[in-house]
């Protein structure tokens, strides 16, 4: 998977033992194995590394430095390779104790065969001989025989298998079939292969014209046309209740007959009723006829063709435009505003007696970890998504009766077996008895049937649907029922293969942690009134996260849902509107106030319709409950119930909740719900039974669990609990956002006429998965008090309220509130055996401490630790106060011990004048003894009064007698006693492990500097100078997204880091010093149409590094506490610019990691393991969890920082908002529910304060903690108050103030922070600040400089001219690639720029008013002509406004950089151009090779992208003597002298490319025929650029392999040709030609009249027949040139096709999609009408034109033409694509692509063959 290696690796060493220096040279590289591309790839580039050491007494350095770029790959292929292993793993850590003692065989291939027959496998012969494979002949020998429905491995019967291996497929009475692949032959993981399975001693040639052998189906259609009322212009001029579109399916109207608003067309200048496609031809259903008697229809009735696609016609299949002439593609369902609509009417007819000689079969190879898979089965596919068994009848006219197809359980697929893949119709069937499926074969009389459905495809893609339904009886208590089973059937059909999904007619999604039941009904009229009732068809039961599929609700009966939830009553019948919005209906008074929509509502559930369901508690005054319904629209559409929120309340006192009130006062709620059971409620008999169902605690309200909707996005609570206690209510807390889970919010509650005060504290998050539209909202008790004192009970109480203590028993828990709401938030303690403490603990202060608690009976006083933290997002509080004993053996925080031979006495001082009179001694301490200390007061000084002699505490001692102390925060503290016999005690303050020691010692030396020192026990241990030096020129990192199988690799992000330096030493004077630095950190942003090309951006200089840090650790010899005398960090400036696009595709990048994640969740197991987690806290309320784990890391590994200085960090925050479609990849992503609702903001500070903080001494765990809720409290305010949120954030603690001797939190501009470098703090070195007055100007100009540059943004928008916004796109790009080469301007240079950005403005803005006229004349006619004045009337004004803003932003931008400080104005550009990275190989499809960073190619790439402007991707590129050429995904650049204007081809211009001796030849089709170009060059050249036109030609239908140079082809050799042709270039007659006058009076088909005569006489036996029919086709298109002209002139579209296939092709449809009038198709002699056979030698010509263009449409040309071997699209533009797609075994070629260069006619020439075959000229 990963490689690792070191190359040319190059060593040496010189000098002595006391005195040598080494070096050490490698190239380091590190890869991994794509299995994509199937290559090793760089995870990090080859790079040169030197590692260099030198040793001289006493000193050791090591330095490690490389003197290139280090760059790092990091790509969704290896992404996607990681997420493969957390997933395999976990895999296999859940699947050991299922596996073990079992040896799994692994198997490479392996064949399914799920053709119906047995087959006969063989392995091809590597020399390229075909043999027969013999069926009889049995397995060996290279045969192997596979049974029916049954899956071999390849590898126990053939030896040697490979990817590149090919099979044979053979079976009795077939032909064998050669050449099958064993793996996927494309880069994609899935290949399919469909080719005909010929039947032994068959003839496939055409036998007679007469013949009807494989003659395929023919679909007829008819359009149907209406327009709207003209007394109705939208929904609002509607009746309450009807429905605009008057559906027969699905519809909402509130009548059961939906009055019908649509009526045929009824002006003057309107299309017919019933019409072709174009709506200019008339045609009705009488008009369509059968051929000849030879000719049957399938179905007897004509169908309405229903696309799948909603997006494209509505429920029944009408699409919809303003007017009859704006129909376009793709089709389009209902706008508002459209007047019109039409929908196509299909029959379907084949011939009689037909006999297939070949069965289509398809060869599925799908890529696995080791291997593939190969599953051989027929072209059609049943796949059952409904609930129940199904079984399938499959019928042709041809069989005497329907045949057994086979059953599909639910959710599995069935493969139609060979022998009834031919069947037209299939039935749905359920058995009438259960026995009835175990018949053989089972019969269609054992079974209730649908009715016969015609499944042949209507188009060779298609995708439409049938409604269709089986009525059956069934038993119901003794009494016999009738049901109808209503079921969709989705046929469809992608290039030959057919899969038929049958789906229910509705499903419901239960998105609630609780139960769901549903009854669905349906609305129906009774007999004796008339009157409409509703009637229950189906019941569901649904568990949380579940889906039901309902199978028993007719669409066109209105279908209705009622629901219960547990404890409530069935709500009223609720409509289901199957609508994505409103604006197609018009609902009820009743219905519109049921409408729902949230006001940050996502834009992935936008399209949903939703509306609010009430439901009635069951209790009489029990809460009512309000739950949302969303219908994501369909044909068979989805129901998802879900609560707006969930409510979590933890805080064991029992919570009200509402959305509002209904007064004033803010006293009477509106709803009301609750997070506990009253007993009342609890004991109510009718809720017994539904307190058994599963998740009954969220409806009813139990434990803690509740569901809440408030429409206003707000709520309000209260305490009411069940022992009576209530509170006020709290005012509306805005919880429309979601918010990290460690971000809790303090609220608090006063009593209601008390003066208790309720703290707590909540948190705002999405619930998980598939329940992410869920917020859930969670209220935690603010204060948690945990015992850990042992065996010893605890007496809690707040300062000044000492009567109301509560009693914590041991390992136990309180949540703790406010008794008097006007004192202090203090509290002090009392054990079972002593007094109360005399300090206090503050619970808003986070932090650690120790106490003394007095003992009431003499004995020595208890000493607790107690620990303030904020709670982790886990834990079930905001902060949690723990308390625990402080004893020596568990590291107490303090500890006094004496080593002296006296007896000392000490206490805490407690005010400025000394001990009290009063008080005796505290702490007395025997020679040699240890004991635990705690502060008697922790909010004084900690400072230490201590002595010796006894008589210093007494009351006769002196007021002004000398006390010694010593400050026991401050490491290496001391304080000294002389005594009598001239020797010393002293008090030191140091750490052992994780305890401050006041050591008590005597000696006589003394030191007369107290501050921290190096402990070295021996003078003469000398410490050695140990160095490690890294200095890294940069680390870069490339981030390229190639996942994509639609798009080629691109980079999207570009990570740059310069001047790593660190550095890492040990000094003699017994000092660790370890320094960071990072010059600079940028990060580029290539993703394509980003509004910011920089995505995070970092201003530095020289002297002023991006991030800076420094340490400085003391050496404190045999002791284990890490002792840092300084610690800083600083962070300059961080400017991030980023947009919608930018984050979602970089979701998208990250998806399979996430994606693996959520694979391990299952959402069923996540809600049962949520309530079953509230249900056991509310049984065992004091169960301690992770306590203990939390005081053993508060309690060791604790470090001291003598000073810690955290600089402040200032972000600049730009975010441009984009309207995009919903990416699936970001559902459940907290961030983008921030982004969606978020405006474009320019330059948003985010400003953290700095963290400052002296003789910290805590464990790593918490001091990171508490850093961390220091930046995350702050960032979550700020981004909430960016986003325009008014929610204010309150902390649950203040976590600046109890930790070391209290943190410094304020702010100043990070770069004037000064950061001392090790060697300067131990140097004492310090430095002022600089002035901020230069950096308010700058700032200020640089403010005023976004503003314009946003406000030029939006008016260059409003001016709606392309051109022009992407020439100042591109303009605006270009200027930064060259700030980027030269960053030092002056302002001459400047105001020249600005000058440019004026002119260009006044010279489009002038060009315009005579340019744009012309143009939208052009396009769209007399309309088009007052659409160019208009646009090009704003232009003149909008166009220099937008220059001159362009031109202030270049002069203050100029500006802002002089007047700022020098050495940090650098411009501000991508650090190198997009990194070119070309197509790896013509068989990798779009895997890119990931080489090397190569600024050539990376400029040849801004050519084809044209500066980043243009959706292109780069190929490769090769220079040769004379030209540049460059391969484009759609272009093939020619680029010779002169550069600024390179000929662009498009690859489908091109016809044929080779190469001849040194030179290479390409054809490319122009109006007057194919052109050649030859390039010369060496072998090796021209072998690139074979290469490169392989990569998008080898499989192009564009491409063939006929030579069409201007010296003709023959065409003789093309199978059916009856005699030798003239050579001839198609395109060489296309010369203007005078046709016969047609005037005026004559718009007519004459001239096609006249055309079809002399054509349908020619064929092939003519020695010209190829010249006379291109002759013919130009005079179709001169002659409509002639017919239309001026403001009447129309485009056309002219297609000539050639059968060179040797069989003959059945052409099945040519229609114009597009167009103005008929279709015509003008065939030569070779063509039979009746069966519509082109035989081989053949041709037939398509031609139509178009309407006049207008303002509403361009009056464009599309043909459609689809055969029995190939289907294809063809426009009358060469900008427009077109789509060519061939059965397998066969190809189309082009002959000829000409275009009018005004866009008014298109010219094509197309050869049918079959695939490989090469014909030479003649």
């Amino acid at each position: 998977f990963i490689e690792f290696n070191a190359s040319q690796l190059k060593a040496s060493l010189e000098g002595c033992i006391d005195a040598m220096n080494g070096e050490v040279v490698t190239i380091i590289q590190v890869k991994f194995f794509n299995p994509k591309s199937a290559g090793w790839e760089d995870i990090v580039q080859p790079n040169r590394l030197i590692m260099a050491v030198e040793q001289i007494p006493n000193n050791l350095e090591f330095s490690i430095s490389s003197p290139n770029v280090m760059n790092v790959n990091c790509t969704g292929s290896f992404i996607q390779e990681i997420s493969n292993l957390e997933r395999a793993n976990r895999h296999t850590n859940n699947s050991d104790d299922e596996t073990k003692g079992v040896t799994k065989l692994q198997n490479r291939f392996n064949f399914v065969n799920k053709t119906g027959l047995e087959v006969v496998i063989g392995l091809d012969a590597m020399d390229g001989r075909s043999f027969e494979l013999d069926f009889d002949r049995g397995n060996g020998d290279g045969h192997l025989n596979v049974p029916c429905e049954s899956t071999v491995s390849l590898d126990l019967f053939f030896t040697e298998l490979h990817d590149s291996c090919t099979l044979s497929l053979g079976a009795e009475e077939r032909q064998t079939t050669h050449k099958l692949p064993l793996y996927p032959t494309s880069a994609s993981e899935k290949c399919c292969l469909l080719f005909k399975w010929h039947k032994n001693n068959t003839d496939t040639s055409f036998v007679s014209n007469h013949s009807t052998e494989s003659i395929e189906p023919v679909v007829e259609f008819v359009v149907q046309n209406q327009r709207l009322r003209p007394d109705v212009n939208d929904v609002s001029s509607l009746e309450r209740g009807q429905d605009l579109l008057s559906s027969n399916a699905w519809s909402p109207a509130r009548s059961y007959r939906a009055f019908d608003l649509w009526l045929p067309p009824y002006l003057k200048d309107d299309t017919y009723e019933w019409s072709d496609m174009t709506n200019v031809v008339k045609v009705t259903k009488d008009d369509i006829a059968l051929p000849d008697k030879n000719w049957i229809w399938v179905d007897d009735w004509w169908e309405i063709e229903v696309n799948a696609d909603l997006g494209t016609n509505d429920i029944d299949g009408w699409e919809y435009a303003t007017d009859f002439d704006t129909f376009s593609l793709p089709p389009r369902s209902y706008q508002k505003g459209d007047l019109c609509r039409r929908r196509r009417w299909t029959k379907t007819r084949m011939t009689k007696h037909s006999q297939m000689s070949s069965t289509a079969i398809v060869w599925e190879v799908e890529a696995e970890e080791n291997g593939s898979t190969i599953k051989a089965r027929s072209h059609v596919q049943l796949h059952n998504h409904t609930d129940m068994n199904l079984t399938f009848f499959g019928y042709c006219y041809s069989w005497d009766k329907d045949e057994y197809t086979g059953h599909a359980e639910p959710e599995q697929s069935l493969c139609v077996p060979l022998q009834l893949a031919s069947a037209t119709h299939i039935r749905l069937a359920t058995p009438k008895k259960s026995n009835d499926m175990h018949s053989t074969p089972p019969t269609i009389d054992g079974f209730f049937v649908t009715e016969r459905l015609m499944i042949l495809p209507s188009g060779f893609t298609s995708n439409r649907i049938i409604r269709t339904s089986i009525l059956f009886e069934h038993n119901v208590d003794g009494f016999l029922s009738i049901k109808k089973l209503h079921f969709l059937i989705n046929l469809k059909c992608s290039g030959g293969l057919i899969d038929i999904h049958v789906e229910p007619a509705l499903k419901v999604i239960n998105l609630l942690p609780c139960q769901l039941q549903c009854q669905l009904g349906e609305i129906g009229c009774s007999v004796r009134d008339g009157s409409r009732k509703t009637t229950q068809t189906e019941v569901l039961s649904l568990n949380a996260g579940k889906e039901g599929k309902c199978l028993s609700v007719d669409c066109g009966l209105s279908p209705h849902i009622a629901v219960r939830l547990p404890g409530y009553k069935w709500s009223y019948w609720k409509k289901i509107v199957n609508r994505s919005n409103s604006h197609t209906w018009r609902p009820t008074e009743e219905e519109e106030g049921a409408l729902f929509e949230a006001f940050q509502d996502s834009a992935q559930y936008a399209t949903e319709f939703k509306s609010i369901v009430h439901f009635d508690h069951k209790t009489s005054g029990g809460d009512p409950i309000d739950l949302v319904m969303s219908i994501e629209m369909g044909h068979s559409p989805i129901l998802k119930f879900y609560a707006q929120y969930w409510i979590l309340d933890k805080t064991g006192i029992g919570l009200n909740f509402t959305g509002g009130f209904s007064d004033l006062l803010a006293t009477t709620p509106e709803t009301l719900r609750k997070s506990h059971l009253l007993p009342a409620e609890a004991n109510d008999r009718s809720l017994k039974l539904d307190m058994e169902s599963e998740g009954h605690e969220w409806s009813l309200g139990i434990n803690g669990m509740t569901l809440f909707f408030s429409r206003d996005e707000k709520i309000a609570l209260s305490v009411k609990s069940h022992t009576g206690e209530k509170s006020q209510w709290t005012s509306l807390i805005d919880v429309s956002n979601a918010m990290p889970e460690t971000v809790k919010t303090a609220i608090s509650i006063d009593q209601y006429h008390g003066t208790r005060r309720f703290e707590l504290a909540y948190n705002i998050t999405l619930c998980s998965s598939v329940f992410s539209r869920t917020r859930q909202i969670t209220f935690f008790p603010r204060y948690q008090i945990v015992n850990l004192l042992g065996l010893e009970s605890l007496f809690i109480a707040q300062e000044g309220a000492l009567d109301s203590e509560i009693c914590i028993p041991p390992q136990s828990f309180i949540h703790f509130h406010w008794e008097q709401s006007s004192l202090a938030p203090k509290v002090r303690l009392c054990s079972e055996s002593g007094s109360w403490s005399r300090g206090c603990i503050q619970l808003d202060k986070i932090g650690v401490t120790a106490m003394r608690i007095p003992s009431s009976t003499g004995s020595k006083p208890m000493v607790v630790q107690a620990e303030v933290r904020l709670a982790t997002k886990r834990q079930d509080s905001a902060v949690i106060v723990t308390i625990w004993a402080s004893i020596e053996r568990s590291n107490p925080l303090y500890l006094l011990k004496n080593s002296s031979r006296h007896m000392i006495y000490c206490r805490q001082k407690l005010s400025e004048e000394g001990l009290s009179r009063d008080d005796g001694f505290v702490w007395t301490l025997d020679s040699g003894e240890s004991i635990g200390f705690g502060f008697d007061d922790p909010e004084m000084p900690h400072i230490l009064q201590w002595t010796s002699d006894t008589s210093r505490f007494t009351s006769e001692a002196s007021p002004t007698t000398p006390m010694p102390d010593v400050e026991v925060d401050a490491m290496g503290s001391r304080s000294t006693i002389a005594l009598s016999d001239g020797s010393e005690l002293t008090s030191e303050i140091q750490a052992q492990q994780s305890t401050k020691v006041i050591l008590f010692s005597e000696g006589t030396a003394s030191i007369e500097n107290p501050n921290l020192q190096p402990q070295i026990d021996d003078e003469d241990d000398e410490i050695v100078a140990i160095t490690l030096r890294i200095d890294l020129s940069g680390i870069a990192m490339s981030v390229i997204d190639n996942m994509s199988d639609n798009d080629p690799g691109r980079e999207i992000l570009f990570l740059t880091t310069e001047g790593w330096h660190v550095n890492f030493s040990q000094s003699r004077e017994g000092f660790h010093e370890m320094e960071l630095r990072l010059k600079a950190l940028q990060v580029d942003n290539f993703i394509f149409d980003t509004e910011h090309p920089i995505l995070i951006y970092c201003p530095s200089n020289e002297d002023i590094p991006f991030l800076h840090l420094s340490v400085v650790r003391s050496i404190q010899e045999h002791s284990e506490t890490l002792v840092f005398s300084y610690c800083a960090l600083r962070i300059t400036l961080i400017e991030i610019c980023g947009d919608r696009k930018t984050a979602e595709t970089i979701a998208q990048f990250l998806h399979p990691l996430r994606k693996a994640r959520e694979e391990e969740q299952n959402d069923e197991n996540w809600i049962s393991a949520l309530t079953l987690k509230m249900k056991t806290r509310y049984s065992r309320p004091n169960r301690l969890k992770d306590i203990e784990k939390n005081v053993h890391t508060a309690n060791s590994g604790r470090i001291y920082l003598e000073k810690l200085h955290l600089h402040p960090i200032r972000l600049s925050l730009t975010f441009t908002q984009e309207g995009l479609e919903w990416n699936p990849v970001t559902e459940g992503l907290m961030i983008f529910q921030l982004i969606r609702g978020m405006a474009s903001i320019a330059d948003a500070p985010l400003i953290f304060t700095s963290f400052v903080v002296s003789h910290a001494f805590e464990s790593p765990q918490t001091l990171l903690g508490i850093i961390s809720a220091h930046y995350s409290s702050q960032l979550s305010s700020q981004i909430l108050t960016i986003l325009g949120s008014l929610v204010i954030l309150k902390a649950p603690a203040d976590i600046l103030s109890n930790v070391g001797t209290g943190i410094k939190d304020f702010f100043y501009e990070p770069i004037n922070g000064l950061v001392h470098g090790p060697a300067e703090f131990l140097e004492g070195l310090e430095s002022g600040t600089s002035s901020l007055a230069r950096g308010v100007f700058t700032g200020l100009v640089r403010g005023t400089a976004s503003v314009t540059e946003l406000v030029s943004h939006n008016l260059a928008n409003l001016t709606s001219d392309d051109v022009f916004i992407d020439e100042r796109n591109a303009y605006q790009k270009k200027l930064m690639q060259a700030l980027r080469v030269d960053a030092s301007r002056t302002i001459q240079d400047s105001l020249l720029v600005a000058g440019t950005c004026v002119a260009k403005g006044f010279r489009s803005g002038a060009n315009g008013i005579f340019e744009q006229p012309s143009i939208y004349a052009s396009r769209h006619g007399t309309a088009g002509l007052v659409k160019g004045v208009g646009k090009a009337f704003v232009g003149a004004i909008v166009k220099p406004v937008v220059g001159v803003g362009d031109a202030a932003v270049v002069v203050m931008n100029h500006v802002s950089e002089t007047t700022s400080d020098k050495s940090i104005a650098i411009a501000k550009s991508n650090k190198r151009l997009r990194r070119a990275l070309p197509c790896a190989s013509v068989k990798s499809g779009n895997n890119v090779k990931l080489i090397p960073y190569d600024e050539k190619s990376a400029q040849v790439q801004q050519i084809v992208t044209g500066r980043e402007t243009e959706d292109d991707a780069y190929l490769g590129h090769v220079q040769i003597p004379s030209h540049l050429i460059i391969a484009s995904d759609q272009f093939l650049w020619i680029i010779g002298d002169d550069p600024i204007n390179p000929r662009r081809v498009r690859w489908a211009e091109i016809s044929r490319f080779g190469i001849y001796g040194y030179s290479m030849k390409i054809d490319v089709f122009s109006g007057q025929g194919p052109r050649s170009f030859t390039f010369e060059s060496s072998l090796k050249d021209l072998a690139v650029l074979f290469g490169l036109l392989s990569m998008k030609m080898e499989n192009s239908s564009h491409c063939t392999d006929l030579d069409l140079s201007l010296r003709g082809t023959s065409y003789s050799n093309l199978p059916g040709i009856k005699a030798i042709q003239a050579g001839h270039v198609f395109g060489s007659v296309n010369r203007h030609t005078h046709t016969e006058a047609i005037g005026p009076t004559q718009l007519n088909d004459e001239f096609i009249k006249r055309c079809y005569t002399r054509v349908n006489r020619m064929g092939s036996f003519m020695p010209n027949f190829f010249q006379l029919l291109d002759l013919e086709v130009w005079l179709l298109i001169c002659s409509v040139g002639q017919m239309f002209t001026g403001l009447s002139s129309r485009r056309c579209i002219a297609v000539g096709i050639i059968n060179g296939s040797g069989e003959p092709i059945q052409v099945k449809r040519v229609k114009l999609v597009q167009g103005g009038s008929p279709c015509y198709t003008i065939p030569t002699i070779e063509y039979n009408k009746n069966q519509g056979v082109l035989h081989p030698g053949g041709a037939i010509i398509c031609f139509g034109w178009g309407a006049i263009p207008s303002l509403l449409q361009p009056g464009n040309v599309l043909i459609n033409i689809e055969t029995n071997l190939f289907v294809t699209d063809l426009t009358d533009s060469i900008s427009q694509s077109t789509v060519t797609q061939a059965l397998p075994s066969w190809q189309v070629s082009f002959l000829e692509k000409s275009y009018d260069e005004s866009g008014w006619w298109a010219k094509y020439w197309m050869l049918v063959q079959k695939e490989k075959t090469i014909l030479s000229a003649s």
